[in-house]
């Protein structure tokens, strides 16, 4: 379950930025470092504590990043991520 207050995050992004909250068991934080680093420029994250992360992208790869975030799901069924919250213009 998606702890509150990553689920309603309102983070300071640059523009054109979008951040998905994004829980998974701790033991896979460098796993799922090592598959964003394999999808070269799809996103980067920012571990906020554990398994509690924040999840960045640009706005044009919002979609590709919910597309491999679900395929990771298949590999990490703990994995839990909310919908991404974008930067305000």
């Amino acid at each position: 379950m998606m702890p509150p207050r990553l689920r309603n995050r309102t983070p300071i992004l640059g523009e054109g930025l979008v951040v998905f909250p994004v829980v998974l068991p701790k033991e896979h934080v460098v796993y799922l470092k090592g598959l964003l680093e394999a999808h070269d420029g799809i996103g980067s994250f920012f571990a906020e504590k554990g398994g509690a992360l924040s999840l960045f992208t640009t706005v044009d790869q919002t979609e590709e990043l919910r597309e491999f975030l679900g395929e990771v799901k298949k590999e990490i069924p703990d994995l839990d991520f909310g919908e991404p919250v974008a930067a305000e213009s």
